[in-house]
């Protein structure tokens, strides 16, 4: 008797254990993310844009852009984790004004992510929630203040 449970023990674990397996894995998702460009002082500067990723194809993607000409990136093979210690993001930075000698404060806006002064983030949750949408991230500059001495003679 114990025999026969332990064989149909068995038999029962190697159908369910590959099935608990399987559904550790994450399917893997086609992220879309469009970038737009705006100068608050109409400056027709170009400026480098850069996604990177930590999963997908590819991992790194670069475009210039300007304002009024946006630019879409699309990762592939993206495996969504939302794991604290090692979840699934990208990351959408500028640099190079163009055109100017003039500095620029630059404000990230990341609509379905997380914005900052440092760039536009996009985490595994959000990728997840706007699978049918595009992940969207406004860059906008804005000229710095520029300090300046009046010496009267």
């Amino acid at each position: 008797m114990n025999l026969k449970r332990a064989i149909l023990f068995l038999l029962l674990a190697a159908f369910i254990m590959p099935s608990i397996v399987m559904a550790q894995t994450p399917e893997p998702i086609t992220a879309r993310f469009l970038v737009n460009k705006v100068f608050t002082d109409g400056n027709p500067g170009k400026v480098q844009v850069t996604l990177t990723c930590n999963t997908g194809s590819p991992l790194t993607q670069s475009a210039m852009i300007s304002f009024g000409d946006p630019v879409a990136f699309v990762v592939e093979e993206m495996l969504i984790v939302d794991d604290p210690l090692g979840a699934t993001t990208c990351n959408i930075i500028e640099t190079g004004v163009t055109g100017s000698t003039v500095g620029y404060l630059t404000v990230y806006d990341a609509l379905g992510g997380v914005e900052s002064i440092i760039s536009c983030e996009f985490s595994a949750r959000s990728a997840l929630d706007n699978l049918d949408l595009i992940n969207e991230c406004d860059i906008v500059n804005t000229p710095a203040p520029v300090d300046v001495d009046v010496t009267k003679v």
